[in-house]
């Protein structure tokens, strides 16, 4: 990790239950591995139930074991611990103007 923030994303924005507009930011985040935590966001068992295996399976499905694993196990236990959190995985996007470009985007002039 460079520096910055810690980010952190409902279970429920992950699986859609917390709306369209949710999932999209939840799942945006995630493909750019910004996200640092899955958490529950669970107030009760009945109306809002915690969802987390249901979570994290998507995670694994979609952004591969690893991540998943990061976001609900390892990451969690050293803020818990109160330790360093380990190395994470690279982010994406995070500079997006510096990537260089292809001839057809600087033909463009994208």
């Amino acid at each position: 990790m460079r520096g910055g923030i810690l980010v952190q994303v409902t279970a429920g924005s992950v699986t859609g239950h917390m709306g369209r507009s949710a999932a999209k930011m939840a799942h945006e985040l995630l493909e750019n591995r910004w996200v640092h935590f899955l958490a529950t966001d669970a107030h009760n068992i009945t109306s809002r139930p915690p969802k987390m295996r249901e979570a994290m399976e998507a995670v694994v499905q979609q952004y591969g074991k690893e991540y998943a694993d990061l976001l609900c196990t390892a990451n969690s236990m050293a803020a818990f611990q109160g330790t360093p959190m380990p190395q994470q995985m690279e982010p994406l996007n995070v500079y997006p103007e510096l990537e260089e470009k292809n001839w057809w985007q600087r033909m463009l002039g994208r």
